[in-house]
């Protein structure tokens, strides 16, 4: 009894000193917790007074809405947890910056070690006693109100355990931080050094492995959800990214963080309070309070500046690697002259211990020459095949959205996030046989595409890749056949295969364009549309999507998020077309030439290199205004080009241009078939007579020709001047 009442008379003595710092906790948490509920809420009733809410469950829909947000996760708790963190570390331990406040402290007969928990202690109830109280009256609130529901409660509990972890952790860096320097300047530069580091060496290494590295890769991860090195930016991105998430999948990512924290929490506390113990009293007032850990410091911090230097002038420079590498090295130098004058408050001291700056220096260079010379083989890494156990792939060019439903919410899901927790591809030979053909020299390739891979290995690691592929090597075509013929591809890479109910949904619309009409098809229709379109989608392939040009697009819309998927109809897609004749919605790719009002021809003669009669000369790689142009970017060997445009009223030459003509404008998929397919010089505009029978596309449309099908009068009122 004696011992715990002891305890608590320590706590209670050490809080005497530490008034302000409560109140700005109280302060903060006020304005954290019921200073946002309060401003959520008084928007929503500004919008329900203003008319936003026809209905009453509309509002109070709201309501809880905003007050689960309040309570849950939003932006500012970041920066106030954070702060609180911060203050509440680096005051609790103030202490040792004053050798008299120290020689004071030491002379109480207490232990070092109980004097660390009860300071610590302290430094913790300081934060959550006012963020409980704070929390509580914001509850009441929302209560009185009528805004409280079960989500928000929850999410609330969540949220304030993710806060807590987080709070931990920052709060144990700012510790070290004191534990490390000798004077509140130092700490504030140190705790700085410690919540940014982490993220300037992600930035560092990411920006190296896509400047030099062709099978750079971060396809697969979540870029809403990114997990760094900062600690900071995953709290920030955490209460960004779980709004609106289902419970399950907050309380998913939401331990998965905290636990990754936790265990941060216990070696940075670890190490504070091993730092403590061992901390000399005459460090007071010193900038670093153990000589020794300097020049590590230096060679740890003056070689990031230097590399990050690097990155900032390799971009702004426009890939000058000569002046990015003499910038680093000079960046290096400079900052370990600033950390020597930083330790010893002397300018003299920039040109002491130069063999440790000479160390950074080396640091730098290393590291960099690992980047540029590729000395680990980055590029070359192929897995063995009996080290993988799945991979997923995207080499799909079709425009997929991905998105998962939660109420009224829909979310959209990067593509890479999708397949790599959808698509396990077990027979991964084909696979590897791809990439291994494919580690050539892609430049003169004209006909390429770029695809991405992750290795799932069997030792439980994950390997991102991405690669270039020669889309006309026919040894390519049969691995691509062989890879999308799997049920595991299909069923990773299209939503539809794994969410039966996907159109189901009330709010989800379907019309068939193929670029020339605009059908819509009966809801009632769009599990048959589904059904048909998955049967026909069983002998998909890339040789089918290669050498055929798509006869329309099934396009998806759910409500009004704008969310679309277009989904691609083959002349071979008997089912798919069946099921929208019945519906009345399907259209052959035919133009009635009856119906158009007004028809020009773009001929935009790319190769056309006689520079003396160009009046207006396009360069190939300036900006591209059209699609012709953007597709020949692909490797089309033309430098320059001569437009001429043309207009076309006769009846009977109408007649004859609509003939062979393809629409470009909703055909996402042409990222795969063969160049020689469509005349890429030729791009047509059409309008139509408002009394057309077919629901022709209104607006903008853009058509050009199928290879071969360009009427003889069309190519040479086009063409341009004779060279005399």
């Amino acid at each position: 009894m004696t011992s715990k009442r002891s305890f608590l008379v320590s706590l209670k003595e050490n809080n005497k000193r530490r008034i302000w710092v409560w109140i700005v906790s109280f302060l903060t948490m006020l304005l954290t917790y019921p200073g946002i509920m309060t401003m959520y809420i008084s928007r929503i009733k500004f919008w329900n007074e203003d008319g936003a809410y026809v209905t009453v469950e509309m509002y109070k829909r709201a309501l809880c809405s905003a007050v689960t947000d309040a309570l849950g996760f939003h932006h500012f708790i970041t920066i106030a947890v954070t702060f609180l963190a911060i203050i509440i570390g680096v005051q609790e331990f103030s202490y040792l910056y004053s050798r008299k406040k120290v020689d004071m402290y030491h002379s109480v007969p207490v232990s070092a070690k109980r004097r660390f928990v009860v300071i610590y202690i302290n430094g913790v109830l300081t934060y959550v006693i006012p963020c409980l109280i704070c929390v509580a009256l914001a509850i009441i609130m929302a209560a009185a109100q009528g805004g409280m529901s079960s989500m928000a409660l929850a999410e609330c509990g969540i949220a304030l355990f993710m806060n807590l972890i987080y709070f931990m952790v920052v709060y144990n860096m700012a510790i070290l931080a004191v534990m490390l320097t000798g004077n509140v300047f130092i700490t504030a530069i140190a705790i700085g050094v410690f919540l940014s580091i982490g993220y300037l060496w992600q930035y560092f290494f990411i920006n190296m492995q896509y400047n030099f590295f062709e099978t750079a890769c971060t396809f697969f991860d979540n870029h809403e959800m990114e997990t760094t090195l900062s600690i900071c930016l995953n709290h920030l991105e955490a209460n960004s990214y779980i709004k609106r998430l289902d419970l399950p999948d907050i309380v998913k990512i939401v331990f998965a963080l905290s636990g990754r924290w936790f265990v941060e929490m216990l070696i940075i506390g670890a190490l504070a309070f091993f730092c403590y113990l061992k901390r000399p009293s005459e460090a007071a007032g010193k900038a670093i309070a153990y000589k020794v850990i300097t020049p590590f410091l230096k060679v740890i911090i003056a070689p990031t500046v230097g590399l990050i230097i690097y990155t900032l002038v390799f971009d702004g420079s426009y890939s000058n690697t000569a002046f990015a590498i003499f910038a680093m090295i000079i960046g290096t130098i400079l900052c370990a002259g600033v950390m020597e004058i930083i330790y010893e408050f002397d300018m003299r001291a920039a040109i002491k211990h130069l063999v440790s700056t000479g160390i950074s220096v080396v640091v730098a260079i290393t590291i960099f020459c690992i980047f540029y010379f590729d000395i680990f083989s980055y590029d070359a890494y192929v897995p063995d095949e009996d080290k993988v156990e799945s991979i997923a792939i995207s080499i799909n060019p079709y425009v997929n959205h991905y998105y998962k439903f939660n109420d009224d919410v829909i979310r959209s899901i990067d593509e890479g996030v999708y397949l790599k927790d959808n698509m396990f591809i077990t027979d991964v030979e084909p696979v590897l046989e791809l990439v291994k053909n494919n580690q050539k020299d892609m430049e003169d390739v004209v006909e390429r595409q770029g695809i991405y891979i992750l290795y799932r290995l069997k030792s439980g690691r994950e390997v991102s890749r991405q690669a270039t592929i020669d889309l006309a090597d026919v040894s390519n075509a049969a691995l691509l056949d062989k890879i999308m013929g799997t049920k595991e591809y299909r069923e990773g890479a299209y939503q539809l295969f794994k969410d039966a109910d996907l159109l189901s949904r009330p709010d989800t619309t379907i019309t068939y364009k193929n670029g020339i009409v605009e059908s819509n098809v009966p809801h009632k229709e769009n599990e048959k549309i589904r059904a048909a379109w998955l049967k026909d989608m069983e002998n998909f392939n890339f040789s089918l999507a290669r050498n055929n040009l798509p006869c329309g697009y099934i396009n998806t819309f759910y409500g009004v998020s704008y969310i679309r998927v277009g989904l691609p109809v083959y002349e071979s897609f008997t089912n798919t077309i069946a099921c929208l004749e019945e519906n009345n919605a399907y259209y052959p790719l035919e133009i009635n030439a009856e119906d158009v009002l007004t028809l020009s021809v773009t001929n935009y003669n790319y190769g056309y290199d006689n520079e003396e009669d160009i009046e207006n000369p396009q360069p190939y790689n300036g900006r591209y205004n059209s699609y012709a142009e953007a597709i020949l970017a692909q490797g089309a060997t033309a430098q320059t080009s001569y437009v001429v445009r043309e207009d076309f009223s006769d009846p009977q030459e109408i007649a004859e241009i609509v003939k062979g003509l393809y629409s470009t404008s909703y055909n996402y998929g042409n990222g795969w078939i063969s160049l020689d397919m469509l005349d890429r010089n030729y791009e047509v505009t059409i309008s139509y007579k408002s009394d057309a029978a077919a629901p022709y596309e209104k607006g903008y449309v853009e058509y050009t020709f199928i290879s071969g099908k360009v009427p003889e009068f069309v190519a040479e009122r086009t063409a341009p001047p004779t060279e005399e």
